[in-house]
Order: structure tokens, then sequence, then C-alpha cells
């Protein structure tokens, strides 16, 4: 993947937050990004696509998570496939060993899968 999603993903990794302030990307469905002057925080990323009748994706994959190498934490809400999903978290923690947030059901996942 490359233009639309490079831009994206080096936007998110190298752009400056004054101390005092926050910045927020949407990654599509329920996925965001959160980034302080000293952290960023994956919320709920899924890189996967639509899986009728259950996940409907309306936006395209932004990136592929293997091309994020900063994340300090990422947070899984809870274990349904969109929220917690093994193609899309491997590879970030693969590339940046962030801490891993989850209630007991999506963490059981995550420790299953090795992350």
């Amino acid at each position: 993947m490359s233009g639309w999603g490079d831009f994206l993903i080096n936007e998110i990794e190298v752009f400056r937050v004054e101390k005092g302030r926050v910045a927020i990307w949407s990654i599509g469905g329920c996925g965001f990004v959160i980034k302080t002057p000293k952290q960023i925080i994956y919320i709920d990323p899924y890189f996967g696509g639509s899986i009728p009748p259950e996940i409907l994706r309306i936006i395209p994959v932004p990136f592929e998570p293997a091309m994020i190498r900063r994340a300090d934490a990422v947070l899984c809400t809870h274990e349904h496939l969109d929220h917690c999903h093994k193609e899309s978290l491997s590879p970030i923690y693969a590339n940046t060993k962030s801490l891993f947030v989850a209630p007991s059901s999506a963490a059981k996942l995550e420790l299953d899968w090795g992350l």
C-alpha cells in the first residue's frame, strides 16, 4: 500500500503535539489513534475488510498494520473481531512491542496469539 496510507501513517508518527493537547485520527470503524506529546495510543485498530453481515467496513483500510512503527499502547475495548483482530494486532506488536490493554475476554485472545 502506498500513497494515502504512507501519508497517513507518516502524519500520525511525526506529527508534533503541543504540551497540554492531544491529536486524534479516525482509522475507520470504531478505530482511533490518539497522540499526546509523548505517546501514541491505538484504540480498536481493525485493518480487516467487511465480513457481512456482522462487520461492514464503510471506508477502505487506511494503511497496513505492518506500517506502524510507533505505538506505545493498543487498547482493545472487547473481544469482537472488529475490536480485537489477530491479523491487525500481531504486526503492531511485532514492530513496536507496545503495551496491550484489554478486558479479560480480549486479553485472553491476545495472550493465546502470543501478544
